[in-house]
């Protein structure tokens, strides 16, 4: 087909007018883009950039999952419901168990997750007061919302400043990590620290620069998710730190002679960012004080406690326990993760393009692969760190988890890195690299092992832990309002199903009649819950009606807390008087009549 002047359609140049938007190259996509990233792709420099999703894209198919583990993921364990679940309770409801954490004897549990949980727990309560299963899911949606908008955050900084391979490899280990699944709604201050890291890794993954807002949020991040959950976590920040003060940086172009004055600008960066950190400790100390009834500074108790315990050498032993958990939560990514320095190594060996041209790097400038080094660091810190500690609980893992992706990521990366080099010593051609499947179906591999072995682990998990949530579900769905009827039959009028009904039957009228059954009126019979074998199971007071009152059988639980002293409201009035009530007794008049006698 001919175009103007007889030259064919397929030959015709066309230019753009003047003001207006080029149509025909709307959507060609940039050849050989202006890789900013640690790592380039020298080999497929000509060959079209991947697939990369917007901030957005990722967030949609995060949250995705995060709402499936919101409604279907069971506790992580006995304290996440007694330390976390029940204070909140009491908080909105006014009732619920006590623990040691929350004495004004011994405060080492700050109110400020507990407050801020309040929000969408009371926000539920306004919708449905009288389930309070609404307010339960409702602050595990929230926390999942909270969880992917943090962790897209983290995938976009991964993509644009790493590498857009690794940067995809995390967007699918996020997406399909059993550790995120649990971690990411899971109600413990190790989820809040989780979350302050991964928008600080945002900033902490940019090149080290002389603006302020890196340095600021970088630390401030880290500093306020040690507060929240352990001065650990503050371990993690520390090459980061080192890079902004030590090191010129990967883009930064310093004159010459300028050096001494650039690093005391960025001194006293450091110095405005700490300040800034300071300002988050303060709503802290004031919740924490209304809270307890006295001055009270939870994370200056927990740095002290941390300190006393911290054996300063490592504790084999315990480094083995968090790494077998580790593994059940990574998978193929922790081994991956522990060779990433390694890796990085044998790379600048093997293929030292792969960080750029030596040619466009000015005097001074930090070597890409030392950077990127530093990065990878935090997760050797961390598992060091564990390592000192007397304290064997899973959740330490949570704040570390972005880091423990990024280095099984990266030395997936690597590994396709050392298969193009591979290919291209082998075949002579940079045409046949860019044309073959090879390298892709490597980290397609490596990805599809691991996305698999963490459904796996996703799968036995609801299999065998989520017992809890559904037998409460039903209680209070299907057998008291069973009970409701049996007891008064004329209340609830002709549409309420025949109490008689086999349990299978009766489950299934209940189902089709659509009618809510109000258990009001079982508060006159002054029911009890009691609790044997499975108290460790137990899933908080929110999954339990009001009418039930939940008590432990004695010889069962040795260490089962007591109810909450009742006060005349709920709120942070009431717990101050409790915390001062408790923290009047000792504990082993307070352990005592915890349980009933059967």
């Amino acid at each position: 087909m001919s175009g103007r002047y007889g030259v064919p359609a397929a030959q015709e140049l066309r230019f753009a007018k003047k003001g207006s938007t080029p149509g025909v190259m709307r959507r060609t996509a940039v050849l050989n883009p202006a890789d900013r990233g640690l790592l380039r792709d020298h080999n497929l420099r000509l060959v079209l950039p991947g697939w990369s999703p917007s901030l957005l894209v990722a967030f949609r198919m995060i949250i995705l999952v995060r709402f499936f583990a919101a409604m279907y993921t069971s506790l992580t364990g006995y304290e996440e419901a007694f330390d976390h679940w029940e204070p909140l309770h009491y908080l909105v409801r006014g009732h619920g168990f006590h623990s040691r954490g929350y004495s004004a004897d011994h405060p080492l549990q700050s109110y400020v997750l507990l407050v801020l949980a309040a929000i969408p727990a009371r926000i539920g309560s306004l919708f449905n007061y009288s389930n309070k299963r609404v307010c339960f899911f409702l602050v595990r949606l929230v926390l999942g919302t909270v969880s992917s908008y943090a962790e897209a955050l983290f995938y976009r900084a991964v993509t644009d400043h790493v590498s857009p391979h690794v940067g995809r490899y995390v967007l699918w280990a996020l997406i399909f990590s059993s550790g995120f699944y649990e971690a990411a709604t899971s109600f413990v201050p190790a989820t809040a620290a989780l979350f302050f890291v991964l928008l600080a890794s945002a900033f902490a993954l940019r090149p080290a620069d002389v603006t302020t807002r890196r340095i600021v949020m970088l630390v401030t991040g880290f500093v306020a998710a040690s507060f929240i959950s352990t001065p650990l976590v503050a371990l993690l920040a520390a090459p980061f730190v080192v890079e902004q003060l030590l090191m010129q940086g990967t883009e930064q172009r310093i004159p010459a002679g300028q050096s001494a004055a650039t690093m005391a600008d960025r001194a006293s960066q450091l110095g405005l960012a700490l300040a800034a950190s300071a300002s988050v400790l303060l709503p802290i100390v004031l919740f924490d004080s209304r809270a307890y009834g006295q001055f009270t500074i939870v994370p200056l108790n927990v740095l002290k406690q941390t300190l006393a315990t911290t054996s300063f050498s490592p504790n084999f032993a315990t480094l083995s326990y968090y790494l077998y958990h580790s593994l059940l939560q990574l998978n193929v990514l922790l081994p991956l993760g522990l060779l990433s320095l390694p890796a990085l190594a044998l790379t600048v060996r093997v293929d030292p393009k792969r960080f750029g041209d030596l040619r466009d790097r000015l005097p001074g400038q930090t070597h890409p692969a030392l950077s990127l080094a530093l990065r990878l660091v935090p997760m050797h810190i961390w598992l060091v760190a564990l390592s000192m500690q007397p304290r064997r609980d899973p959740t330490l893992l949570f704040p570390a988890l972005p880091f423990f992706l990024l280095n099984g990521t990266t030395t997936i990366y690597f590994a396709r890195c050392w298969v193009e080099q591979a290919y291209l010593s082998v075949t002579k051609s940079p045409y046949k690299s860019t044309k073959t499947v090879l390298f892709g179906n490597v980290t397609r591999g490596f990805m599809f092992v691991t996305c698999l072995l963490s459904f796996a682990r996703i799968r036995a998990e609801y299999e065998h832990f989520h017992g809890p949530l559904m037998i409460y579900a039903h209680l209070q769905n299907y057998e008291l309002p069973r009970l409701a009827i049996s007891r008064f039959p004329g209340a609830y009028g002709k549409k309420a199903p025949d109490p008689t009904l086999p349990r299978l039957n009766f489950s299934i009228a209940l189902d089709e009649c659509e009618t809510v059954i109000p258990l009001d009126r079982l508060s006159e019979f002054h029911l009890r819950l009691c609790l044997g074998a499975e108290a460790k199971r137990f899933p908080s007071h929110f999954l339990v009606p009001d009418q039930l009152e939940v008590k432990f059988i004695e010889g069962v639980e040795k260490h089962v807390p007591q109810p909450w002293v009742p006060s005349a409201g709920s709120g942070l009035g009431g717990v101050r008087r409790t915390s001062a009530r408790v923290g009047r007794r000792s504990w082993k008049d307070w352990w005592r009549n915890r349980h009933v006698t059967m």
